[in-house]
């Protein structure tokens, strides 16, 4: 199992390296959630401390410009916002970018848990194989909950192992690219509307959308 995960690369920082060995080790002894939580802090120390690098540019008389704002704090950050501003300032292509808010968006999901259902929300492969599965009449009354708990155990596996390759793509990335990849390509249309409108407004001056 543990050989369809990417290797992580040597000159990751410590810590990094340690929740992404451990999230490895948990793959390996079928603790799945673990997996996923483990993966998407790797993540979020990972961005900081690739954001903080540069924190200076990113102030107000660096990269962008606004009166508004008079600190950028990388330290302050939330993982969406960490996200966000490693697309802005190149460090992600739009690719890693999506993967990166996926497994944000799984984090929250398991972090954050109404019901299964809930969870499953925007996995189409599982709610794909909810629909096929049958239920008794008597368990009809709960029929979309219990579809969905089979469901995204049956797929636990999957979901687990997608989300580390995802957070080990992104770190694959970051170290072996240092042509900041994302400079490249225009920004994802979602985020040129963050960027628009209320979460990064101030940023619209000094961004090339």
């Amino acid at each position: 199992m543990v050989q369809l995960v990417p290797k992580i690369p040597d000159s990751v920082p410590s810590m990094v390296y340690d929740y992404l060995e451990e999230a490895k080790r948990c793959l390996v002894n079928h603790t799945y959630k673990s997996v996923v939580l483990l993966s998407a802090a790797a993540l979020e120390v990972y961005l900081r401390e690739r954001l903080k690098s540069i924190e200076n540019a990113l102030q107000p008389r660096g990269l962008f410009y606004s009166r508004s704002v008079r600190r950028i704090r990388v330290h302050r950050m939330t993982l969406e916002q960490l996200i966000d501003w490693a697309r802005i300032a190149g460090f992600l292509t739009n690719v890693c970018w999506k993967k990166a808010h996926k497994v944000r968006e799984r984090r929250n999901r398991l972090i954050h848990p109404k019901d299964y259902s809930e969870i499953v929300k925007k996995e189409s492969s599982i709610q794909r194989l909810a629909t096929r599965i049958e239920i008794r009449p008597r368990h009809l009354h709960c029929a979309k909950e219990l579809k969905s708990a089979v469901a995204f155990r049956f797929s636990l596996r999957k979901f687990a192992e997608e989300s580390l390759r995802d957070v080990l793509d992104v770190v694959d990335l970051l170290y072996t690219d240092l042509s900041l990849p994302g400079m490249r390509e225009q920004f994802d249309p979602s985020l040129q509307k963050k960027i628009r409108e209320k979460k990064y407004s101030w940023l619209a001056k000094g961004a090339d959308v």
